[in-house]
């Protein structure tokens, strides 16, 4: 059993036109930290937010307006993490799915 830790999120560039982005941290489907205000160069670290998993686990970022879970939800894409990454340090996903929207989560794996 391998365990994903994010260590934090970072917003290059934020989604919304106007205000903060509202973001949350889905691993392999389940909410696992957010909402974050999240504005252009912020970064918030995530201590304590792990997952275990076998072989891989998913890594989405979405960006909420409104209600979660509401039409208005935007992914802005998703990252594999696999157990074989134990031991590499830490690594980043990039998150640029959708135009204007540029993030990058840190995160760890380890066996």
């Amino acid at each position: 059993m391998a365990m994903l830790t994010i260590v934090d999120v970072e917003c290059v560039k934020k989604q919304d036109t106007v205000g903060q982005d509202s973001i949350h941290v889905h691993v392999s489907g389940t909410h696992l930290a957010g909402p974050l205000a999240m504005g252009t160069r912020d970064v918030r670290v995530l201590n304590g937010v792990t997952r275990a998993f076998t072989d891989f686990a998913i890594i989405e970022l979405i960006e909420v307006d409104g209600a979660v879970g509401g039409g208005n939800d935007e992914s802005l894409g998703t990252v594999t993490a696999r157990a074989s990454d134990a031991g590499r340090g830490i690594l980043t996903g990039n998150f640029n799915r959708l135009n204007g929207a540029d993030y990058h989560v840190r995160y760890r794996v380890t066996a």
